[in-house]
């Protein structure tokens, strides 16, 4: 008794084994009988479509056929009216040149004016870029040490307004945002430039003005656009300076306009910074 009952938990043991090396397999062999019933019901559907389309195509074929008959009997009419056709086609191949001509000359009207739109919109784009960056500045030399957070650049930065600048009042200058560029690269010992967003433009005009203090020291500060560029200011709006566009070359309505985008000033890198707010 004592030898039955000590064998039964082996097999129990060998029966779960049978049927964890068996389940996998029974799974496997579902997932496939699932995956073939799944074509076997995309198969009927592809059927049933071809099995429309076949109709219909008859259903044409039949009606071309009751058309060829018609049209047998619709060719003697035809010879009947052959000399009223011809002087009919020539009357419309005069037609036809004069509207293409017309065609021609609306295409071209409606390209020029399709250009000065696209140039109105390329002039509002440049506009509201310029706007958005109008209070931004980068600061180039000034030292940085790793781990700095934004706080931390934001004393630096205010200290070197204060210590490179002489500006007094620099720790009560608001800004949007502060920010080191690029990631930092401790094999090189050049730090990385600053871009900070004012708050106020006349803080960021007085900082602006005091860049020249800056000569022969290493360091300096740019804006990141420059708004004159073509012999307009870009930051005006351009609702406000169309007479101010620039002169085409090419006479009225030809050539190409003495800017483009593939001027410089499109080319910024501001959206190069990855930071919601500057761009």
């Amino acid at each position: 008794m004592e030898s039955e009952s000590g064998s039964e938990p082996d097999d129990v043991a060998m029966a779960l084994e049978v049927f964890n090396k068996v389940m996998p397999k029974i799974e496997l062999v579902l997932e496939k009988l699932d995956k073939m019933e799944k074509k076997l019901d995309n198969l009927e559907s592809y059927v049933k479509v071809v099995e429309g389309k076949v109709n219909r195509l008859e259903e044409k074929v039949e009606r071309f056929e009751s058309f060829s008959k018609d049209a047998t009997s619709s060719i003697k009419v035809l010879d009947e009216g052959m000399s009223f056709a011809n002087s009919e086609i020539e009357n419309m191949k005069e037609k036809m040149k004069h509207w293409e001509r017309s065609l021609q000359s609306n295409t071209a009207r409606v390209q020029r004016k399709l250009q000065g739109e696209i140039e109105t919109l390329r002039d509002e784009k440049l506009y509201i870029e310029v706007y958005q960056r109008r209070e931004n500045l980068r600061f180039y030399g000034i030292g940085e040490a790793s781990g700095a957070t934004e706080k931390n650049v934001k004393q630096v930065l205010v200290g070197f307004m204060q210590n490179e600048l002489d500006i007094s009042e620099a720790d009560t200058i608001e800004f949007q945002r502060i920010q080191r560029i690029g990631r930092l690269n401790p094999s090189q010992d050049k730090p990385r430039p600053i871009i900070a967003r004012f708050l106020r433009y006349s803080d960021r005009e007085l900082v602006m003005s005091r860049a020249k203090k800056l000569k022969e020291k290493g360091l300096g500060i740019s804006a990141p656009i420059k708004p004159r560029k073509f012999g307009y200011d870009v930051s005006v709006r351009p609702s406000e300076r169309a007479s101010e566009r620039p002169n085409r070359i090419g006479g009225r309505g030809r050539g190409v306009s003495r800017y483009s985008s593939r001027s410089p000033i499109w080319e910024t890198k501001e959206c190069d910074l990855s930071l919601a707010g500057f761009c």
